[in-house]
């Protein structure tokens, strides 16, 4: 299955003048196509899927059916069997290669099938929209159109934004295994119950001690206090807590 792709063609820059019409004429653009695929198993599975980043093949024929939809041509870098992971193809020479030919041969910029092509997680793309941009630059991907580089501040502020909910992402879930593990272990969560000493609390009872001041006694609450003596067997199960409620006394006419 072929994968679904709709053609868009960027926006060509105005090189030369035609002196007969007085009209701009564009020249073709090179752009720098750039192919990764990780496995050929997770290629086919994206592929089953529709996607447009699907297997390698499927990948270059998308860029092919655009560059001549756009009248535009491409250098194909490619990576097969290069993860995105930790930024690992960012670093191979394949992409550095690219990244140098963006200058040294002019190119408009790279074109990608999707941007996550570049890279797995929103930082490393960041990183890699910054170089480019550096370089004068442009990012063009078949699924989103061009990407909007024109803004630096925005995009150290999304920089930022990824690192913070990283970073809080990285806690949580630090938290949550640690919590995991311990429950593994044995551990039970919650406050552990304060001891009280029941015969003590018989004699204060007895000797007219009030709930508050044996639940203060304990560092309880007086309902806590109560709940606890309800289990105990103290005090009936059924009574309710510190006494009957006041009932409103009839007035006689």
């Amino acid at each position: 299955m072929k994968p679904k792709t709709k053609l868009t063609a960027p926006p060509a820059p105005a090189d030369e003048t035609t002196k007969d019409k007085g009209q701009p004429a564009t020249a073709p653009q090179t752009w720098a196509a750039y192919v990764r695929v990780s496995t050929e198993t997770q290629a086919k599975k994206k592929d089953q899927n529709g996607d447009v980043h699907g297997t390698h093949e499927h990948q270059v024929e998308a860029l092919t059916a655009w560059a001549q939809s756009a009248g535009a041509r491409f250098e194909l870098y490619q990576d097969p069997g290069v993860t995105g992971k930790d930024g690992q193809n960012i670093r191979g020479p394949v992409f550095q290669q690219m990244l140098a030919d963006l200058t040294l041969k002019n190119l408009c910029g790279v074109a990608v099938t999707a941007t996550d092509r570049l890279g797995r997680s929103t930082i490393e793309k960041l990183i890699v929209y910054q170089d480019i941009r550096t370089a004068g630059k442009r990012v063009y991907s078949l699924s989103q159109g061009e990407i909007d580089l024109s803004d630096e501040k925005a995009l150290y502020r999304e920089m930022l934004t990824v690192i913070d909910t990283e970073a809080r992402t990285r806690l949580v879930e630090g938290m949550q295994r640690g919590f995991r593990r311990k429950i593994a272990q044995g551990w039970k969560p919650g406050r552990k119950p304060t001891a009280i000493n029941w015969d003590i609390t018989r004699k204060l009872l007895d000797a007219g001690a009030s709930v508050a001041v044996c639940a203060r006694s304990f560092g309880l609450t007086r309902t806590q206090f109560w709940r606890r003596m309800q289990a105990q067997g103290v005090i009936n199960p059924n009574s309710r807590p510190f006494g009957k409620p006041k009932t409103a006394e009839k007035k006689e006419l």
